[in-house]
């Protein structure tokens, strides 16, 4: 692609109206980066500077508030993450169209295996640990932050954007109220609440990036996400766990690997109501049978039977 004065043709027209917004008398050219499965992301360099941005183009607040995206509250986080030290640095947010663009980081995902990947899962469990203490109130509530009630929340969502979906995951709210109980009662915290492969980069530093759906919830409920969207080993887990909390504790593993299958229910189900808003870019129903796989598999595995059997407040309550 060559450079070009703003307005540029060929490429999508809100990529347009948002360089027209952060490089209103500047030329640029841009590249499709894959990894969006609600969003487009692009790599776009400032003509004849060295300056790279990220772009990523959102859907409207009112289309992402009915996947559990709210707009006002990511700006939040962004500032959070910015204030420690562990995003990509926010050039600008915008609202119409909606879209953020940050300074492009030269990075990768975080690998399958390797240095990298143990420096980066050390470097998250301490990215993590600072997160969940930093101060927030009530203006951090999100609409799916808390496992629990972020799983009914997208279930409900789910019976009016895909019904015949949602039936077929009808059974597993019965489980879902027995873990709540057994859980217990628990202190929310501001988490991130997405620890994809895709949202952990990889480079000299670590950074986390995505916090569309960021909020207040349990803070070992990142732990659990992570667990099942970057496959942690055994050994990753414990190492993630020690490095988190000071020390391995199997009690908090316990609740960790519990919380793999109700942020794995709640993504289940987020694909079938994100499949309805017709994104056609992803296949989200070949995602939500692979989702709905994975989560009968850890339903069955001796691993959450053991996880069960150690929740706090197991004691007393039937299977």
């Amino acid at each position: 692609m060559s450079a070009a004065t703003a307005p540029q043709s060929g490429y999508p027209a809100t990529l347009q109206s948002v360089m027209d917004q952060v490089l209103p008398n500047g030329g640029w050219e841009a590249t499709a980066l894959d990894g969006g499965m609600t969003n487009l992301n692009w790599r776009v360099t400032e003509s004849g500077q060295e300056r790279e941005l990220f772009v990523q183009l959102m859907m409207p607040a009112d289309r992402a508030a009915e996947v559990g995206i709210l707009r006002d509250v990511q700006r939040l986080a962004l500032g959070v993450a910015h204030d420690l030290g562990i995003a990509p640095a926010t050039v600008a947010l915008l609202d119409e169209p909606a879209a953020i663009v940050t300074e492009f980081v030269i990075a990768s995902p975080l690998p399958e295996a390797g240095p990298d990947r143990a420096r980066a899962l050390a470097d998250l469990s301490g990215m993590l640990r600072r997160l969940h203490a930093v101060p927030a109130g009530p203006e951090f509530q999100s609409l799916c932050s808390d496992g629990f009630i972020g799983a009914r929340w997208m279930a409900d969502q789910a019976r009016r954007a895909d019904p015949l979906k949602a039936q077929r995951l009808a059974s597993t709210f019965a489980l879902l109220d027995a873990l709540e109980a057994e859980r217990g009662p628990y202190t929310r915290t501001f988490i991130h609440n997405d620890l994809s492969v895709n949202n952990i980069l990889v480079a000299d530093k670590t950074y986390l990036i995505d916090w569309e759906y960021a909020g207040l919830g349990d803070p070992l409920y990142d732990l659990g996400d992570m667990l099942w969207k970057c496959t942690l080993s055994a050994d990753e887990q414990r190492a993630v766990i020690a490095n988190y909390a000071g020390e391995y504790d199997p009690a908090v593993h316990a609740i960790v690997v519990v919380y793999s299958w109700v942020g794995l229910l709640r993504e289940t189900l987020w694909a079938a109501v994100a499949g309805a808003q017709g994104f056609s870019e992803f296949d989200h129903a070949g995602y939500f049978e692979d989702c709905l796989a994975r989560l009968n598999a850890i339903a069955a595995s001796e691993d959450f039977h053991w996880a069960r059997s150690l929740l706090p407040h197991r004691a007393g309550l039937a299977s």
